[in-house]
């Protein structure tokens, strides 16, 4: 199954992208191939990401973000979910265990089928503009009748030994798109307080709801934040973590392992971790995707026997 699949890493200098790709790869052998997108902003990394796996012609594409630690296996087992989901979907999206959030959160590896990604390619200059930007690609292909389907394993560690920087860029932009979620960010690092990542990352939320309220979108150029974050360490003393140069990827699947999440995360993880298995994006039910699927089934058709008609004519 998987050497029909290729595997795509996102990356935008992520302080673990070395030890991700060295994972992804590892366990990647026999498939169509690894490949590396380091285009920036997001919505151009996941422009080419589609590009790339439409020319591999692959059945399953794999996306994986660079701020990911990867647990052993989890590739394999990706796909054969994959292959055995009852569900058309666009989309299988995986959990990892978040380091700011305080546990399980949907992201950090995608799954895509392959057979719909040229329909993605055309819907992509429709969400360039939105701050998420595949999430809202997920929506448009769920209007067509193809919704994101949730799992529930756990593929690995995500924004762990991150560089101060991109902490405090993440939580900036989290306070522009996670209105409902800023309550618990706010307790969550306000319980974390001792650690420097989350005195960071609440900088990066106050900030960030301040640009909000004046009216300052938050960007998803990289190069924005820099500035401002150096300020944030600078002021509190912080010194920038130095490269990643080696990270033992057994301990991966020893944390994930060993993890038990806390009260705060328990009182929230209905809003942190969706239970609902297939995602709509606010479309109807399931029978409006099949009309919908029945209904350019049937129009590709009439276009196609038009087209045979007017060349016979010709």
């Amino acid at each position: 199954m998987s050497a029909r699949s290729i595997v795509i890493i996102r990356a935008a200098g992520e302080r673990t992208e070395s030890a991700c790709i060295e994972a992804v790869s590892r366990q990647a052998r026999g498939w169509l191939g690894v490949e590396v997108v380091r285009e920036r902003p997001f919505w151009k990394a996941l422009s080419k990401s589609i590009g790339i796996a439409c020319r591999a012609e692959t059945r399953w594409a794999v996306c994986v973000d660079a701020d990911v630690l990867v647990r052993n296996g989890c590739l394999e087992r990706a796909i054969v979910e994959a292959s055995q989901c009852r569900h058309g979907f666009f989309m299988l999206n995986f959990r990892v265990l978040d380091r700011l959030m305080g546990g399980e959160v949907s992201g950090g590896l995608h799954l895509y089928s392959g057979k719909l990604l040229r329909q993605a390619l055309e819907l992509l200059p429709q969400v360039e503009s939105a701050l998420r930007p595949e999430n809202a690609l997920c929506a448009k292909m769920a209007e067509r009748g193809y919704p994101t389907v949730r799992s529930k394993y756990l593929v690995g560690l995500h924004d762990f030994e991150q560089y101060y920087r991109d902490i405090y860029r993440k939580m900036f932009v989290k306070a522009n798109k996670m209105g409902a979620l800023l309550p618990y960010l706010f307790a969550r690092c306000n319980q974390e307080k001792n650690r420097i990542e989350h005195r960071v990352a609440l900088a990066g939320l106050i900030d960030g709801i301040a640009a909000g309220a004046a009216g300052r979108r938050a960007s998803l150029n990289v190069a924005y934040y820099r500035e401002m974050a150096d300020r944030v360490l600078s002021e509190a003393g912080i010194a920038e973590r130095g490269p990643l140069t080696a990270f033992d990827a057994t301990r991966v699947d020893e944390v994930v392992d060993s993890f038990v999440p806390d009260e705060l995360y328990r009182a929230h993880r209905s809003m942190l971790a969706a239970d609902g298995e297939v995602c709509w994006f606010g479309q109807d039910a399931p029978w409006t995707a099949k009309f919908v699927r029945r209904v350019r089934k049937a129009l590709q058709r009439r276009l196609e026997a038009l087209e045979r008609r007017l060349g016979g004519s010709a």
